[in-house]
Formats: structure tokens, C-alpha cells, sequence
């Protein structure tokens, strides 16, 4: 049955992709109570669409208007909550031809690659956007302004969202709201504009303006709504010089992200000199941003400072400060800045500590990092293209709190920390005694984690993933790790054998090991001439070894048993030379099965031992394999290819 004689129909989810196929007559789509429709382009998904969903939703991608018919006209006049465009600029014209009130019902819009189109509503077309909850313009190249004053309005009348709440404008050149003479403007918002719920404004690649907010004496900042904002984040501006002034600072009392990327210009973040309430000049700072809880600087080459001036600033609320790149100026924060609470500190793109704050030396420095970082938990390392470790490492890893240290997508040959001028280099083990959780990923020219013969008595956790060059054993046999809770091993490439026999006996508190990806590993701890010597691993629950095709086992000495007296998990998936778990005893009294899949894949219950059950599954597996061998002789049966998937998989 047509949909056209559908008369009672008042709910209706549908995707048509192609627009010719609508017919003219289905005015039936006016009455829809609920609806969920997609007219050309893709259908309305989780990813594209998040947090649109409404009862009654309406995706357009349409070259000319004339391809739509009455009846989508009549969704759009009178019931649409979500509405989505892309391209068809003489859609968006012909709204203006529907009443006011047409709008009134919208709650989210969303545009994009409209490059023909100048501004997307008039004036009387915004007032009555009164439960517009989030807008949403990209790539609309042309566009000078979302709103346009196209009927005459008196001097004091203000366009006034009241739910507006996420404002996201990418790749956007033009403001917010300009008259009908489309005169350029340097700046998004000014008095015309308020919008008191917004909480979330994203800024990508507006090109044209060279500050957010257009302020003057007689216009309070509170009408723009900025009271409310807890998200802010700038991106490819290049002519912003500054995102806020100090007058207007103390209005973000909400703010809890700020976040400002590759802006070319970007002199200050705050521009002109902060000036201190009384109970400031009482207490000796100024308190910026109460609520910060993250602050991301990623590639300003021309900024100068957070802002000018020395007066002392403190960041009460700051957790997580992220600097990206190198500044060209001493440092960005001056001495008297103070993170009480700061808890996670990236640096990244050989960003130094120098780039963050003022640098003393000796004893001096030390108390310096205290003072400025003295909660300091996390350190994290990204992008850095030198062979060690950067010096100033070393006074933030003596830090009294410091526990992770995480490292990743640099080209660090060594865990040695570089020498400051005339210095000598300092093995990064001397100072990693009282960290608790290593984590080191894509770091290609990594030759050793350490060479050292110390221990590392408080390590928990340990990741290291894609670091191709690692070679032999994951550590020398002089290391112990007694405090161990965590060993994740993901492709590493050059190792061969991941512990020897001394540090597999340190692993008393492991309860998790997991080595997927590594392509040429043969086993996992090395087999020696040793005695014959009884492995306990007392505490360990879950052993992962997944995708390792030159695993053959376990251990391969026959001097060696092993006890996992804790052991109930153990997934063992694509090791297809694994003949055995290993060649001495095993005992796991608390092991029923051997998983073949991590997730929600076969299991196969223990027959006996561990180490029969891993023989049964490789003489098994081998029997599949000559069966496929065989069965390609015979082109004729279509069974073929299914064996040789579950050989695979396996």
C-alpha cells in the first residue's frame, strides 16, 4: 500500500534517499504527530545527529526547492523539532515565506555546506525561535551572518534565545547579527544578541572576526548570557588577537573548559591588566575562572602570556592543564601563578617547563615546583622528536604527589632524562621510584625502557604499546617489579621473550597480564639452566595472550613448574604455534575454561590440565588445517572456505 493512502498514519520513521521518488500529493505528511524522516543524503544516525533526538525530526539534502513537495513543506511549517540542512540554499530561502510561528516548535538545527547562502533567518524569524535549545552551522563558506536585520527594528530591540545552549559555528565567515547592508563586522556577538542559558560555544575557523564579544561602557556583560557558559573552545581564528578582556573575566564564573587551538595571532588569552577586588588584594591573588577544570593552549606561536601583567593570579579550581608547542616568549604564566588543585599536566610539540613558568635553578627550583604543582598526580609527554628525555623532567617526577607518568607519539630512544647545561644525564630510574603507573605508547625509536639494575618497588601499572624497536626482553633480569598489579604488553614487535625467570619471581601482586599484538614473541618468560625452581604467580586472575603467531608457549624450560593459584580467566586467541602452555607443570585449581575469544567467543572447558587441554586445541586445530588442505583438491565443495575461516580464527 502508497503512503499516500494512508490517511490515519500520524507516525512515521523513513530515509528516502532519492528525492524524485517523493510524489506531490502526500500532503497526509502534515498531520504526522511523530516522525523521524531523511530526504536524500544519509539517514538520521547516532553519530551525525547526536543529541537531536526529538519525536519529530527532519533531514533535508536537496539541491533546489522545487524538489520538495507540500507536504515537507507542511512538516517544516507547523511540528518539526530537529530539523537538519545541507546544501539547498533556496530551501532556506523559502522558509522566510512560511509564517512566524512556523518556528516556534525547533529546538535543534543543524546546517551544513550551504556555501551559497548569506544568513540563515531574518530578524522576526529569530524572536520566534523560542525553544531553540542548540544550533549548528559548518561549512557554510559564504555566510556573513546567521541573522540579518532584513525589516526595519528599533535601536534597542535584542534578540533574546532564551534556551539556546550549545552554539557550534564551524568554518563560519561572518557574525552572529548584521543589518541588512551586510556590512562586514570584526567581531561575533554584540548588543543585539543575549542568550543567558548558553553553556556550550564552540568556534572553528571564523575567519573573519577579530574578537568574540563587542562590549562598550553602557552595555552590561551579563546580556550576553556568559554567566551561564561552562564550555568554550577556540580553534583556527587567525585574526583573534584575545578571547576575553579583564573587564569582563570575572562574568565566566561558571566556565569549567577553555580551550583555544591554532590561532595565529592569539596574543593573550586574557588581554589588558587583571584588577583585584578588595578581598583579593586581602588574600594576595586574584582568582580567575573559580570553576576552571581544564585549560588546553595548543599552537599559539605569537602568544605573548595568559595575560599581561605580574599580579598574582591563582586557578583555584584548575585539575588539568594541557600546553602544546613552544612559546616564543620566557613562559606563559609569570611566577606568581599558583595551581592549587592542579592534578594532570600534558606538555606537548617539545613544549618545556620554561614555556609554562618562570625557571629558577637548583634548590630554588625545587621548591618552585612545589610550590606552583605541589598536588601534581599525572605528567604527560606528546610529541617530542628528541633521542631523551627533557631536563626539566627531572625536578617534576621529584614532585612529593607524583604518581603516573604517561608517554607517547615521541621519538625517545632512551628512558634517560638529558642533561641540563654541563650536567650529567640522569637515568629516569632514579626518579621513578615512587611512581605507581608507567604508560608508554607509539614511541617508534624506543631501544630499552631501562637498562639499570634498580627495581622499581612501587610501579602497580604498566603499559607500553607500539613500540616496534623494543628489543629482546621487556626488561633487563636485574629489575623487579614486587608491587606490580598491571602488565599490558601491545605491539611491540622486537620483543622476543617478555621477562626472565629472576623478575617473573617479583610478580607476587599481578593479577592482570595481557600481551596482544606482538608478531615475534616466542614466549613469555624466558626459559634458563637454572635448577628446578617453583613460579608462584599468587595473585593473578586474568592472563590475556591474543594475537601472537610465533607464540609456541607459556615457558619453554622443562626446569620450571608454575602455580596460579588465583587464575579463572585466561583467553588464548590466534597463537596458532602454540603447541602447549608449557613444558613444566602447571597448577591452576581455580581454572574451568580456556576462553578462544576475548569477547563473548568460544570457551572450552579444562580437560584435566591446563597443558592437555592447550594440546587437545592444537592437535584439533591441526586436523582442520589438513582437512583444508585436503578439501582443495576438490574445488567442488563449497565447504572450503568456512573451514578455513574457523582454522583462522582460532
Amino acid at each position: 500500500m502508497e503512503l499516500q493512502h494512508l490517511s490515519r498514519l500520524t507516525t512515521l520513521e523513513a530515509h528516502i534517499p532519492d528525492v524524485e521518488a517523493i510524489p506531490n500529493d502526500i500532503l497526509f505528511l502534515g498531520k504526522m504527530e511523530r516522525f523521524k524522516i531523511s530526504i536524500g543524503g544519509k539517514k538520521w544516525g547516532y553519530e551525525d545527529d547526536r543529541g537531536m533526538e526529538t519525536s519529530r525530526m527532519l533531514k533535508l539534502k536537496i539541491n533546489k526547492s522545487i524538489d520538495l513537495t507540500e507536504g515537507v513543506y507542511k512538516l517544516l511549517s507547523r511540528k518539526t523539532e530537529s530539523l537538519s540542512l545541507q546544501g539547498g540554499e533556496d530551501v532556506v530561502e523559502r522558509l522566510y515565506d512560511l509564517n512566524v510561528e512556523s518556528f516556534e516548535q525547533l529546538r535543534f538545527i543543524k546546517v551544513e555546506n550551504c556555501n551559497m547562502l548569506k544568513n540563515l533567518f531574518s530578524f522576526s524569524i529569530a524572536k520566534s525561535l523560542f525553544q531553540l535549545e542548540e544550533l549548528e552551522v559548518s561549512q557554510c563558506d559564504n555566510m556573513m551572518a546567521l541573522i540579518v536585520e532584513k525589516e526595519e527594528i528599533r535601536e534597542d530591540d535584542t534578540l533574546k534565545l532564551d534556551k539556546l545552549c550549545i552554539l557550534k559555528l564551524n568554518e563560519f565567515n561572518g557574525s552572529w547579527c548584521i543589518e541588512n547592508t551586510f556590512q562586514s563586522v570584526t567581531w561575533l556577538f554584540d548588543k543585539k544578541v543575549s542568550c543567558p542559558a548558553l553553556e556550550e560555544l564552540e568556534l572553528n575557523s571564523i575567519y573573519g572576526i577579530e574578537k568574540i564579544w563587542h562590549i562598550d561602557d553602557q552595555l552590561p556583560l551579563m546580556s550576553f548570557g556568559v554567566q551561564s557558559l561552562t564550555i568554550l573552545k577556540v580553534a583556527n581564528c587567525h585574526k583573534l588577537k584575545y578571547v576575553f578582556t579583564s573587564s569582563m573575566v570575572k562574568s565566566f564564573v561558571h566556565l569549567k573548559t577553555l580551550e583555544v587551538y591554532d590561532c595565529d595571532k592569539m596574543e593573550w588569552v586574557i588581554e589588558g591588566i587583571l584588577e583585584a577586588t578588595e578581598e583579593e588584594r586581602i588574600n594576595g591573588s586574584i582568582s580567575v575562572f573559580p570553576k576552571l577544570d581544564i585549560l588546553v593552549l595548543n599552537s599559539l606561536p605569537k602568544l605573548k602570556g595568559f595575560c599581561f601583567g605580574i599580579n598574582p593570579i591563582e586557578f583555584p579550581s584548575l585539575r588539568d592543564l594541557k600546553i602544546w608547542g613552544r612559546a616564543t616568549v620566557p613562559y606563559i604564566f609569570h611566577e606568581k601563578c599558583t595551581f592549587p588543585n592542579l592534578h594532570q599536566l600534558t606538555l606537548g610539540g617539545n613544549a618545556g617547563l620554561k614555556d609554562i613558568i618562570c625557571h629558577c635553578d637548583g634548590q630554588q627550583q625545587q621548591q618552585h615546583m612545589s610550590h606552583h604543582f605541589g598536588n601534581l598526580k599525572v605528567i604527560t609527554l606528546e610529541g617530542y622528536h628528541k633521542q631523551l628525555l627533557p631536563s626539566y623532567l627531572f625536578w617534576l617526577l621529584a614532585l612529593p604527589n607524583h604518581q603516573t607518568l604517561e608517554i607517547s607519539f615521541s621519538y625517545f630512544k632512551e628512558m634517560v632524562i638529558q642533561s641540563e647545561e654541563g650536567g650529567e644525564e640522569k637515568p629516569a630510574s632514579l626518579l621513578l621510584s615512587q611512581i605507581t603507573d608507567l604508560r608508554l605508547s607509539f614511541l617508534p625509536a624506543l631501544m630499552h625502557l631501562w637498562k639499570e639494575k634498580e627495581g622499581f618497588p612501587n610501579l602497580r601499572i604498566l603499559h607500553v604499546k607500539l613500540c616496534h624497536t623494543l628489543k629482546g626482553n621487556l626488561v633487563p633480569s636485574s629489575v623487579s617489579f614486587l608491587n606490580l598489579v598491571t602488565l599490558k604488553i601491545d605491539g611491540c614487535d622486537g620483543i622476543i621473550k617478555l621477562i626472565t625467570h629472576p623478575t617473573a619471581e617479583s610478580l607476587v601482586q599481578l593479577k592482570e597480564m595481557s600481551i596482544i599484538n606482538c608478531k615475534n614473541i616466542e614466549e613469555i618468560i624466558q626459559g634458563g639452566d637454572d635448577d628446578d625452581d617453583e613460579i608462584s604467580f599468587p595473585q593473578l586472575n586474568r592472563l590475556e595472550l591474543e594475537d601472537l603467531p610465533k607464540l609456541e608457549n607459556f615457558c619453554s624450560s622443562g626446569n620450571y613448574t608454575f602455580s596460579f593459584p588465583s587464575l579463572k580467566n585466561i583467553v588464548v586467541q590466534y597463537c596458532p604455534k602454540m603447541k602447549m602452555f608449557s613444558q613444566g607443570d602447571s597448577n591452576t585449581p581455580m581454572l574451568n575454561k580456556v576462553q578462544l575469544q576475548k569477547w563473548g567467543g568460544e570457551e572450552v572447558h579444562l580437560e584435566g590440565s591446563l597443558n592437555s587441554t592447550i594440546q587437545q586445541l592444537f592437535r584439533e586445530k591441526r586436523v582442520m588445517i589438513e582437512e583444508c588442505e585436503n578439501s582443495k583438491e576438490d574445488q567442488s565443495k563449497p565447504s572450503t572456505s568456512n573451514t578455513q575461516c574457523i582454522v583462522a580464527e582460532n
